[in-house]
């Protein structure tokens, strides 16, 4: 298997010369792209009308060529707007898999007998990366919920996946638009939560769903055979006995259901407060549940009711993160200029992707190239909300309901660290071995211990 990386969005071929469409934004203002093809560069341009697209073509080649994209350090041109940070993460895990200023395009030559999803792929990495994922975003006519939601996480100063968009192509036929992110496994642990300690001796890891049933984190008894095997899928036994591989999860389970939030010190728990406290708040601004994001009819959940709605001290620490939150990160200075440049960063690939006949049965929801550009501002069929309007909203409805005004300007709450370079931080991931983990792949959220 061969697999070619380039920055290119489009690349046409016509007899002798071959047209090059580059859909990317340069990592310093005085940046810009070109195209290397046998080693010589030839660069590309853009401007007002066609930014954040860089055309150009290469005469007189082989359009057999295999070639690749390169950033060019020349000319000033406009950046990718930054989200502010309110907090800093402990480790922030970075590849050239998921380069934010760019739309990269994967190219994959296989035989086709060779391609199957049965086939043992552990012994590959891709930039270090040993377990990713590429995400269709079929449920989202905008095609960037999920990144800007990935975003905030990290502005945030949340351990969280990282993710970029990608074209696919396989065998030189076009599959589409996705979106590339990190699988939470044992690499991902390693060097997002422990900062690339490979001698830190790691928990469990457990996969919490919510189909019918959900990972409500609820005691329900003992063992792992209590629990519903399609709501806890065990990904990592770390210190847990095979035969009952949730054991570290019910023991937190049980401490939580014994927990009396009245008592002094309440907010001296076993959690990550800091940690749980952000992501609930971001769950809290970044879910479609205007004015109800605890529903009581759905029975209870501890980890909501005891540790935040019952509890004094951790609920005024809670309000208090959503404030630093709604005043640095999710308001709409910041976050409306980052969704509005999202849009034109993937207009001209949302309209190719939109155009492609799959390749596969699934979901398809009928989005339209209307419904990727409407839907930034009004709702579109599955779509209730549109999603600078729900920005808007639920900012200025924190706001009145916590009694602050949101301040003007975008600076960093924090001081950033200095910039160590463009290396990888994660650069010895490919050390990790996931082939002893469950092989469920069900999309959820997961519990860490230790």
């Amino acid at each position: 298997m061969k697999i070619f990386i380039g920055l290119a969005a489009i690349a046409s071929v016509a007899f002798a010369d071959i047209s090059f469409n580059v859909v990317g934004y340069p990592s310093s203002n005085a940046g810009a792209f070109g195209v290397s093809v046998g080693g010589k560069i030839t660069k590309l341009f853009s401007n007002e009308t066609s930014f954040p697209v860089w055309p150009g073509t290469v005469p007189s080649t082989d359009n057999n060529v295999e070639y690749s994209n390169v950033e060019l350090f020349a000319s000033g041109n406009p950046d990718l707007p930054k989200i502010p940070y309110t907090y800093l993460a402990t480790y922030l895990s970075k590849t050239k898999a998921s380069k934010q200023n760019q739309i990269a395009t994967i190219h994959v030559t296989a035989p086709a007998a060779q391609i199957s999803p049965e086939n043992d792929k552990s012994y590959y990495t891709f930039f270090h990366r040993p377990n990713i994922k590429l995400r269709s975003m079929v449920m989202d006519p905008t095609m960037m919920r999920e990144k800007l939601y990935i975003d905030m996480l990290n502005s945030a100063g949340i351990p969280t996946q990282q993710g970029a968009w990608v074209r696919l192509f396989i065998n030189n036929e076009p599959y589409g638009l996705y979106l590339i992110i990190d699988d939470i496994k044992r690499s991902f642990r390693k060097q997002t939560v422990h900062g690339g300690d490979a001698s830190i001796q790691r928990g469990s890891l457990v996969q919490g769903n919510a189909f019918i049933k959900k990972a409500d984190l609820m005691y329900k008894g003992l063992t792992s055979k209590d629990y519903d095997p399609d709501c806890y899928v065990s990904q990592d036994l770390g210190n847990n006995p095979a035969d009952d591989p949730l054991k570290e999860l019910i023991s937190l389970m049980s401490d939580l259901k014994s927990f009396d939030p009245a008592t002094p010190n309440a907010n001296e728990t076993r959690f990550d407060l800091d940690g749980v406290l952000r992501n609930m708040a971001l769950k809290y601004l970044g879910v479609d549940t205007y004015k109800n994001w605890y529903d009581f009819k759905d029975g209870d959940h501890p980890l909501v009711s005891k540790l935040i709605l019952q509890n004094k001290d951790i609920n005024a620490l809670f309000e208090q993160v959503l404030k630093e939150l709604v005043s640095t990160t999710f308001k709409p200075e910041a976050l409306v200029p980052h969704i509005q440049t999202y849009n034109k960063m993937l207009s001209l690939n949302a309209q190719w992707d939109i155009s492609l006949t799959r390749k596969s049965p699934g979901i398809n929801n009928g989005f339209t190239f209307d419904d990727f550009n409407n839907n930034l501002n009004v709702g579109t069929k599955d779509m209730s909300f549109g999603l600078i309007p729900f920005v808007l909203q639920i900012s200025d409805y924190v706001a009145q309901e916590l009694g602050f005004t949101i301040p003007a300007g975008l600076a960093n709450r924090v001081v950033l660290p200095a910039k160590g370079g463009n290396e990888d931080d994660d650069k010895n991931d490919s050390s990790e071995s996931d082939k002893d983990n469950n092989s469920k792949n069900n999309a959820g959220s997961r519990a860490v211990s230790g």
